[in-house]
């Protein structure tokens, strides 16, 4: 994911995961899921993403040097802990409400992103190219666009183990 949009795809997932762990639980498994999901795949994928098309993967919102892009990236790894605890905090509180709100929020700022930013998500060029207008190489006749596709079944496919990770203590 574009680094922008992995941000509250992350705080979503845990606030998920934090909720299928269930209010009468300690929550252990649900930020030990949330950790390894944010460390392992989203974190890896969106500093992947970094890597292959820098410009890109911030979807020309600004021109960093490598270290706050690192940074970026950390904080997106630690995403979905923020949000587990987030919605765990709700829930010791009482109210389950909290891990919907989360995510329906989340959620609701990634689609907006989205549709705001398709112009930017379409097209792969240089930081200056892009600003100048000059265009650019469609996003799937790129390797940005491979990377995208695999960055998407990754997390996807850890997300699941994540959920599958904490499942059976949710109770419907």
């Amino acid at each position: 994911m574009p680094v922008p949009l992995s941000l509250p795809l992350g705080l979503a997932a845990g606030a998920v995961l934090a909720w299928l762990d269930g209010p009468e639980s300690e929550g252990e498994r649900g930020r030990r899921a949330a950790l390894l999901f944010g460390g392992t795949i989203l974190g890896p994928c969106a500093g992947y993403l970094e890597v292959v098309a820098n410009p890109w993967a911030n979807l020309y919102a600004f021109d960093l040097p490598s270290a706050f892009d690192l940074a970026l990236v950390a904080l997106i790894g630690a995403s979905p802990v923020v949000g587990e605890r987030l919605a765990r905090r709700g829930m010791d509180r009482g109210d389950a409400r909290w891990p919907l709100g989360l995510v329906v929020g989340a959620l609701t700022a990634l689609a907006i992103g989205v549709a705001m930013l398709l112009d930017r998500i379409e097209v792969v060029a240089p930081y200056g190219a892009f600003h100048r207008g000059l265009g650019g190489e469609s996003l799937w006749r790129h390797r940005a666009g491979a990377a995208l596709l695999g960055a998407v079944i990754a997390t996807a496919a850890g997300f699941a183990v994540a959920v599958r990770s904490v499942g059976g203590r949710r109770r419907y």
